[in-house]
């Protein structure tokens, strides 16, 4: 890959990383939050619009509390009521004991999220110096959408962001914190462990000390997050580990080898969108490959990226080897995290891809979905990905060397993406998966 030219502003552990004057598409970045903040509140009200005036007035379904309920929105409305039972125990508590203190029907917990959401985007921003192109394909991500409903994905980006400020400012105990909530929110201490410790490994030879007690204090805070989510399980069902039991009996979540190919819930569509988070996981697994056989590339990346990296090539590899193949969810655990953002921005903002190297992108990306996902299978199916593969380089082909390619790839990924991410709400609404 062709770099870009900031290579002499060089990471540290703490993650500085690019110098002001890097940009993904031409554009400047604005210095104050209320600045940042514009940007997602402008295109969250946009968002919103078409969702709650346009799309219905145009004969799509409505926005209501009972069409918010769906999925895993009615496990968080049965424990906010009345705690946890075994097969519940799934969920972690930090959402629902939010709703229940909040006292919001599922439509004002939606906006508070929605709200958490935009605050804590625009703060990750900031922090990072995102452009506004990397806001944008960032903010249209189309799982998204879940910032919006009933679902603890709003929080657990607010703390996912607590911790990337933290590392990037040098603040180890918001970093600390937000690994804490994170752990609280979801079950993820089982991947942020190891993640922090690869990234520690990999960083060793930058300020070894800040590396390791960056991992070390951020491990105990997301052991001490999993123990207090633990903790509550059993206070309401006064069974211990209930978590495991639960993962294995209500929902057949264990290590097993999984069925091919491999395929989704929501049919052929949701199918064709949980194998691009795949291919993201895939690609930071690679990457991590590379720099675990060449250590000395990984001195120059900030500590945030590293995690990054390893959290999103983990969640790709549990989701692949518990669930049976089914890789359902596996798009919300990867495009509505604060962890792809900032990776997505630091990738666009440290490489140009020429009209060759994306090719050679569009031509894995093919190679993974045939091998994984049968694409082989039918013409129509063949040439489903095809196109899925294009909007993929799309977003890439944002970071072109050429400003017109630039420019056309943000308009045409930022328009597609947010109508898909508009479908996937109708879709959630009409009881459909959507991730």
């Amino acid at each position: 890959m062709s770099q870009s030219h900031v290579p002499d502003a060089v990471a540290t552990a703490s993650g500085a990383i690019i110098s002001p004057v890097q940009t993904a598409a031409g554009w400047g970045k604005p210095n104050s939050f209320g600045q940042y903040l514009l940007v997602p509140a402008l295109y969250a009200a946009i968002m919103v619009l078409l969702a709650v005036v346009v799309l219905p007035y145009l004969g799509a379904r409505p926005i209501t509390e009972r069409g918010l309920q769906e999925w895993d929105a009615e496990h968080y409305v049965f424990i906010r009521n009345h705690g946890y039972d075994l097969i519940r125990t799934a969920f972690f508590p930090a959402f629902p004991l939010l709703w229940r203190a909040t006292g919001l029907a599922a439509v004002g917990i939606g906006v508070l999220n929605l709200g958490l959401f935009v605050l804590a985007f625009a703060a990750l921003a900031r922090a990072w110096r995102f452009t506004l192109a990397q806001q944008l394909l960032a903010l249209s991500a189309p799982s998204m959408f879940f910032m919006a409903v009933p679902y603890s994905e709003a929080l657990f980006f607010v703390a996912g962001t607590a911790a990337l400020i933290g590392w990037r400012q040098q603040q180890a105990p918001l970093a600390w914190a937000g690994l804490l909530l994170c752990s609280c929110t979801r079950s993820v201490a089982f991947l942020f462990v190891p993640a922090l410790l690869l990234a520690a490994w990999l960083l060793r030879r930058q300020e070894n000390q800040l590396v390791w007690r960056q991992a070390l204090g951020g491990a105990l805070a997301s052991g001490a997050g999993m123990l207090i989510s633990l903790w509550m399980h059993y206070r309401d069902t006064g069974i211990w580990l209930a978590f495991a039991q639960a993962q294995r009996q209500g929902w057949n979540i264990r290590l097993q080898v999984p069925a091919w190919p491999l395929a989704s819930w929501g049919g052929d569509m949701m199918t064709r969108y949980e194998s691009l988070a795949l291919l993201v996981g895939i690609a930071c697994a690679s990457y991590l490959g590379y720099l675990l056989l060449r250590p000395g590339k990984a001195v120059s990346l900030p500590f945030a990226v590293v995690f990054s990296l390893a959290y999103l090539a983990g969640v790709a590899a549990i989701t692949v080897s518990t669930k049976g193949g089914t890789v359902a969810s596996l798009s919300r655990y990867v495009f509505a995290t604060p962890f792809f953002a900032v990776l997505l921005s630091w990738v666009l903002g440290q490489v140009r891809f020429s009209y060759k190297q994306l090719l050679w992108v569009w031509l894995a990306a093919e190679v993974c979905w045939l091998i994984l996902f049968r694409s082989y299978g039918h013409v129509r199916t063949l040439l489903a990905y095809l196109l899925l593969g294009l909007a993929a380089i799309g977003v890439l082909a944002t970071a072109s060397p050429h400003r017109r390619v630039r420019q056309v790839a943000l308009v045409l990924s930022v328009a597609g993406n947010s109508a898909l991410l508009l479908l996937l709400l109708q879709r959630f609404l009409s009881h459909e998966w959507a991730g």
